[in-house]
């Protein structure tokens, strides 16, 4: 893997219409009429950032990284194959982050980054280290808040989600994975859509994820040991935590469960 990069210039968003992914990363840069860096956006269309994509230099390999709108909205998810490369992935966005806000739900933090070694300082050894070492982490960001960015962990089949990142520390992380037989999963909920016309005739979509109400993923968990709550900063997903010998009932209820939504459709 090649060593982390400083750029000093921010990423840069762009928009490229009449265009897509296919075009060779050249042909993009002539048709923008600029050079191209690590981490810059890409946007082939005009909807939001569905047709987005991020610039990833590794060495001698340029391309293009589709951009993973995770809540099925158009927003904006800075993906690990950029962030590994960075020193600091939030100040990298820092510009693209003032200027759309709303628009940037999720970045990627690879192991180097500056936030990483704050908060894992002088923690070089135990499960902590471990953590470090094999856990995935994003900053989930949410706007209009006191604690505007959550750090969250996956680690060992878990998931936690921190507050108050500036306060954070090493042997908190390490606390909170303390094996302790509970297990925390996070998952979303496929939806039937069934369009009314008239009130006589039902057409049925695609199964789509939609925002969907706590309750319901209350109800189909396999017992009262488990405890569901939304992921922060998503509409889609919820975090459930219970006994890890449970985890085959709750796979297998999820896998049947499924919500319809039935919608008029006007002639």
């Amino acid at each position: 893997m090649s060593n982390p990069i400083h750029n000093k210039m921010g990423a840069r968003l762009y928009t490229l219409l009449n265009a897509d992914a296919t075009w060779a990363l050249e042909d993009v840069e002539r048709a923008l009429g600029v050079i191209l860096h690590h981490g810059d956006v890409v946007n082939f269309g005009d909807y939001r950032y569905i047709d987005a994509y991020f610039v990833v230099e590794d060495g001698f390999t340029r391309g293009l990284v589709r951009n993973r709108d995770y809540a099925c909205s158009g927003y904006l998810t800075v993906p690990m194959e950029v962030s590994r490369l960075l020193r600091d992935a939030r100040g990298h966005y820092q510009d693209i982050l003032r200027d759309l806000r709303d628009d940037v739900t999720c970045i990627a933090i690879g192991r180097w980054d500056i936030l990483l070694a704050r908060v894992f300082k002088n923690r070089d050894f135990g499960r902590c280290k471990d953590v470090l070492e094999r856990g995935r982490f994003y900053l989930d960001l949410r706007t209009g808040s006191d604690d505007p960015a959550y750090l969250r962990v996956e680690y060992d089949g878990r998931v936690k989600t921190f507050k108050a990142i500036k306060k954070l520390n090493g042997s908190q992380v390490e606390d909170a994975f303390a094996d302790r037989g509970d297990v925390t999963v996070q998952v979303c909920m496929p939806c039937q859509m069934r369009f009314h016309v008239q009130g006589l005739e039902v057409l049925e979509g695609e199964r789509v994820v939609w925002p969907v109400a706590n309750a319901v993923f209350e109800a189909v968990l396999p017992s009262a040991r488990w405890k569901s709550q939304p992921l922060p900063g998503s509409s889609m997903y919820h975090l459930l935590t219970g006994p890890r010998d449970e985890l085959p009932a709750l796979r297998e209820r999820l896998a049947k469960a499924t919500v319809v939504m039935s919608m008029p459709m006007p002639l």
